[in-house]
């Protein structure tokens, strides 16, 4: 699959593995609008056997693994893969340490030495797939999920994972099926509907997607306010793309959108993607000076996205065109 990493969207990766959450990236000014995966919650460990003192070695490191306590982990693995060069399950642990510590290169490296050894360890594949997806390599994450997702179907957190890589190489009917699939089986996970969403959205199936967002909002218990926030945003840009698609100038949807925006803005304030879509729904309501502010806005709380800066210096050029001025971003 080739890569596609100017993705507009932001995602809700699904949650992280074994023992170690990753924070679905919400807030993150790490990574372009794209959701981050997650791991099952067992182990899919392999089937090789391990070397007899194997268990008592790993035990200590995966005690500080779980304590969040990563260096000295990393250190405990990196000593046990000294004495089990053969283990692949060594080479995991020593693997997912690093990666927490982002050393993701040599991170990738143990993960497919683990492989060499047991290819049947697909929590190494779910994890690497993580580091590939937040490198933006989502062909490669996509490679790696779809052998987990073939051997394990119901393993629905990979599936999601899946659909989000096909969703950014441009296989967009591919990843609806598959988040299809997700949704039916976890109705009311925030993360299968807002992906579910955004999906539907970009294929310009603005109603079943804004459903899919006030599903959200209806929820018990209510999300957090990031993923609050999150779905704001999309039902904001659901309206916008409506108005765009229709080639009208419908004041009441723009004016909603602003709104919507602002709402996503007041439960997360360093939402930029909300910034943006604000900007572009005021440039739509011919509020220009309203516009470049939360234009400028986005940058500032996010400096290195292009597409906030894009928006900006788009802007003051046509307001230089208009206006005979030349205008310059700094």
């Amino acid at each position: 699959m080739k890569s596609f990493r100017n993705s507009k969207s932001k995602h809700l990766i699904y949650a992280f593995a074994t023992a170690g959450l990753l924070s679905a990236f919400l807030g993150s000014n790490t990574t372009p609008a794209g959701a981050l995966p997650s791991l099952s919650k067992t182990p899919l460990f392999g089937s090789k056997a391990k070397p007899l003192d194997a268990d008592k070695l790993l035990e200590k490191g995966r005690q500080l693994f779980n304590a969040g306590q990563y260096n000295p982990a990393s250190e405990e693995f990196r000593q046990i893969v000294e004495k089990n060069p053969q283990s692949g399950v060594c080479h995991f642990e020593y693997a997912r340490a690093l990666a927490r510590l982002g050393n993701e290169d040599k991170a990738v490296s143990e993960f497919l030495e683990a492989l060499n050894h047991d290819a049947t360890l697909m929590d190494a594949r779910k994890e690497m797939a993580v580091v590939f997806m937040k490198r933006g390599s989502f062909d490669e994450a996509g490679g790696q999920l779809k052998q987990v997702v073939d051997a394990y179907p119901e393993d629905m957190v990979s599936r999601g994972n899946l659909a989000i890589c096909m969703q950014n190489v441009g296989l967009l009917d591919q990843a609806i099926e598959q988040l299809r699939i997700v949704n039916a089986k976890n109705p009311n996970s925030v993360e299968a509907l807002y992906n579910l969403g955004i999906a539907l959205r970009q294929k310009g199936l603005i109603d079943e997607a804004k459903e899919k967002f006030a599903h959200i909002l209806l929820l018990k218990p209510r999300p957090d306010e990031s993923k609050l926030s999150f779905t704001y945003l999309e039902l904001g840009r659901c309206l916008l793309q409506k108005n765009d698609k229709n080639a009208t100038n419908n004041a009441s949807d723009i004016r909603s959108a602003v709104g919507l925006e602002k709402l996503a803005i007041k439960y997360l304030p360093s939402n930029h993607w909300a910034y943006l879509a604000l900007g572009e729904a005021l440039e739509k309501e011919g509020k220009e000076t309203e516009a470049l502010e939360a234009f400028r806005q986005a940058i500032q709380i996010n400096p290195k996205a292009p597409e906030s800066r894009a928006a900006l210096t788009r802007l003051l050029n046509g307001k230089a065109a208009a206006q005979k001025q030349k205008l310059t971003v700094r």
